[in-house]
């Protein structure tokens, strides 16, 4: 064969290839099965199938009608737990490990406040004059308005109490015809509030591996890592204040420590658990994110804490859970 019919040999097989595979259909996102799982790792995604479907009352986002607490719902998903031996200040109890949650749930976006304890726990009703007909100028619109520091975390609260709160808010919310069957307001466990805090993440912290008072009520003299310290009193702030973690939750660093479900144990399991709550009784109760008193080390995500159920203190407050039983 010449070398002149060979080129044309060439030319001729590279045009058919290319309007043959012109012609083939392409795979389309919309073609592949939504019921399909996929295994997801530090994100929160939207996850479509059947078992996962969200109630229409709720949504991704909303605020409980009593409390006025604002709620956002979290995706199931897997996530390491615990922290790498390398982590600046950890503890022997950090063992790292994998968790899998399989249920979505809804997470306070804040640290509970007073003035939503007070909506739930004190209830007052609107004064109204004794006039038959109702002046609506004559009726209190604000019956907490004389509540100090509304927006602040509600603390010297303990664990028996926030359950407590958590029940009342439950039959509050059902009586009034905002919560779907089977549902409830609780505390979170342990792992759902870590993969909370650090919103996909794996650094020592949901913002790096450093901690300043500029990122969160902590101790101002004790940053973590290579933050400058600040001459700053150590209080306790008002809810939202610091910037949010990545998927919008505010102060799982700091202000005031929060209160979760479990019992504490000193020690993880070394392999993969899937939905885990650790209901064994130790007398004692997991706390987590630090608080304004503290350091950033102890603001950590992976940081562990416990007190016994009864206890108060003024820097020990809790977000509240919306879970299916």
């Amino acid at each position: 064969m010449s070398l002149k019919h060979a080129r044309l040999l060439t030319f001729l097989v590279s045009t058919y290839l290319f309007f043959t595979a012109c012609n083939k259909s392409p795979v389309r996102p919309e073609a592949i099965d939504e019921s399909t799982e996929v295994e997801i790792k530090g994100a929160n995604p939207i996850v479509s199938d059947a078992k996962h479907t969200i109630p229409e009352i709720l949504g991704k986002v909303f605020t409980t009608s009593i409390s006025g607490t604002r709620m956002l719902l979290v995706e199931p998903g897997v996530f390491s737990m615990g922290s790498p031996e390398h982590e600046q200040g950890r503890e022997t109890i950090e063992t790292l490990h994998e968790v899998n949650l399989t249920k979505h749930f809804w997470l306070g976006v804040n640290e509970l406040t007073r003035l939503e304890w007070e909506k739930v726990m004190n209830p007052i009703e609107p004064s109204i004059s004794n006039d038959t007909e109702v002046d609506e100028d004559k009726v209190s619109e604000d019956p907490f308005s004389d509540l100090t520091r509304p927006h602040y975390p509600k603390v010297q609260v303990s664990w028996v109490e926030a359950m407590d709160f958590c029940q009342k808010l439950t039959e509050l919310e059902s009586k009034a015809g905002k919560l779907p069957a089977n549902y409830t307001y609780t505390l979170p466990t342990e792992a759902q509030w870590e993969f909370s805090c650090r919103a996909g993440t794996s650094t020592a912290t949901a913002f790096g591996n450093s901690l300043g008072p500029g990122d969160a009520s902590i101790d101002p003299q004790r940053p973590y890592g290579a933050v400058a310290k600040a001459r700053i009193p150590k209080q306790l702030q008002r809810v939202g204040k610091y910037k949010p973690n990545g998927w919008g939750f505010y102060d799982t660093h700091g202000n005031a420590a929060e209160w979760c479900r479990d019992f504490f144990f000193a020690r993880y399991p070394s392999g993969s658990i899937t939905d885990p709550l650790y209901d064994k009784p130790t007398g004692l109760k997991v706390k987590r994110g630090g608080s304004y008193f503290l350091g950033g080390v102890s603001a950590r995500s992976a940081k562990r804490g416990s007190d016994a159920p009864t206890r108060k203190s003024d820097t020990l407050g809790f977000r509240i859970a919306l879970v299916k039983e």
